[in-house]
């Protein structure tokens, strides 16, 4: 019998509901750099915060080609058998993977105090605190 080699698109999945929600959510996680984006811009100075704007576009820009070509290669290569996140692919058995995902969940639990700065800022400012 002849098997299609990877590359042949004819038996692959092009679009599927049932994933839109961890779709969704992993968009929105990956975009939410708008608010480190405020307090960034607020710290430059003033002749480095004409070319910031042109500067975030194009990062936005890199990371974007960067999740969907990683993802379609991922989904090239390994077919229906690609978890939503990359993690869910790697054995739980081993102590670096696990070391990963704690250190991931860390990461993200120490992440929320740089998200919520700028919205702390602009409430000292209200309320006139030093």
């Amino acid at each position: 019998l002849m098997h299609s080699p990877p590359w042949v698109l004819d038996h692959y999945t092009y679009f599927d509901v049932s994933g839109l929600s961890t779709f969704l959510g992993t968009a929105i996680f990956t975009i939410t750099a708008h608010c480190e984006a405020i307090a960034i811009e607020h710290s430059l100075s003033p002749s480095a915060r004409k070319s910031y704007p042109r500067t975030l576009e194009w990062t936005f820009l890199a990371v974007s080609v960067t999740y969907i070509v990683f993802g379609a290669v991922s989904y090239l290569c390994f077919g229906e058998q690609v978890a939503s996140s990359v993690l869910e692919n790697m054995p739980d058995t081993s102590f670096a993977i696990v070391l990963v995902k704690v250190m991931l969940a860390i990461t993200l639990g120490l992440s929320y105090p740089v998200t919520l700065l700028p919205a702390s800022n602009i409430l000292e400012e209200w309320f006139g605190l030093p």
